[in-house]
């Protein structure tokens, strides 16, 4: 994939239990940049977790995105010419007994481009996490 910051290859890895992310591996061998961006279960329960209160309320720590993961679109978001990324996917909430689904929101998170810093930031203003049950 060729993004503004070079060609990569592009990876969704996760673990046993859901956890993972969005890895951007170099393929230029001089190219030493590599990106992490968290984009499976850890990213509602970690990122976001003071505003995700429901995982309480629901009596539940079990979440996760239909289809094991978010799914990424590489886009210069903020006309700034660099590639951002924006990953969007459907969160559920299973009950305590993991034997059915709580709550759903439809999540779009957004990873700006910071030259500055040499890595993908989260916007939490562009960010959204809206609650489908309403």
């Amino acid at each position: 994939m060729e993004i503004s910051q070079g060609d990569f290859i592009a990876a969704i890895c996760t673990t046993h239990v859901g956890n993972g992310d969005l890895r951007l591996i170099p393929i230029d061998e001089h190219t030493k940049i590599y990106y992490e961006i968290p984009a499976s279960r850890a990213m509602g329960g970690n990122e976001w977790l003071e505003q995700f209160n429901y995982l309480f309320e629901y009596g539940s720590d079990c979440t996760d995105f239909y289809g094991g993961h978010m799914t990424p679109n590489y886009k210069d978001v903020n006309g700034d010419g660099h590639t951002d990324i924006v990953l969007t996917g459907v969160q559920f909430v299973r009950n305590r007994e993991r034997t059915g689904i709580v709550a759903e929101y439809d999540c779009e998170y957004v990873y700006l481009y910071s030259e500055a810093e040499d890595e993908f930031l989260l916007d939490v203003s562009r960010s959204r996490h809206d609650d489908l049950n309403k």
